[in-house]
């Protein structure tokens, strides 16, 4: 993880100090393209990324992951990535690149992704099924 969240010197070497860093306006990895951990499971790592972050960032990172340690014996360690505006989704690049353009909106997916989950239990799934009903909704509802 230092190789993401510290930056590196003209020199190649690792820049630990945060004063040298700043004052001569060194940028980690993450830093350069605003990038932020928020949160580590065990060997998953969820990052905030902006929007408008290329792919081939994303690539660059998990190449930083899998290359870290120094391997010697041969085994190659693998870092997936994937995309999504909500926790567990999971979009294609082309899906991603149609988001950043307006042409598709993620709501659709996550919903279909919910009626497909749901349909397994054999709930049909209909928008606005979970919010929270006040009591003159429910009144009318009953009557």
């Amino acid at each position: 993880m230092v190789e993401l969240f510290y930056p590196k010197r003209p020199d190649g070497t690792t820049c630990l100090n945060r004063r040298e860093w700043v004052i001569n306006g060194y940028v980690s990895q993450l830093e350069k393209d605003d990038i932020h951990l928020v949160l580590q499971v065990h060997d998953e790592l969820i990052f905030d990324v902006p929007e408008i972050v290329d792919l081939a960032v994303l690539k660059a990172i998990t190449d930083t992951m899998a290359n870290v340690i120094p391997n010697d014996a041969g085994v190659q360690f693998k870092s997936d990535i994937e995309v999504s505006p909500y926790w567990g989704g999971n979009f294609s690049q082309e899906q991603i690149r149609l988001m950043n353009e307006g042409a598709l909106n993620w709501r659709d997916i996550f919903e279909e992704e919910v009626k497909k989950k749901l349909s397994k239990f054999g709930i049909e799934y209909e928008v606005g099924m979970f919010a929270e009903k006040h009591d003159e909704e429910e009144e009318e509802e009953a009557a």
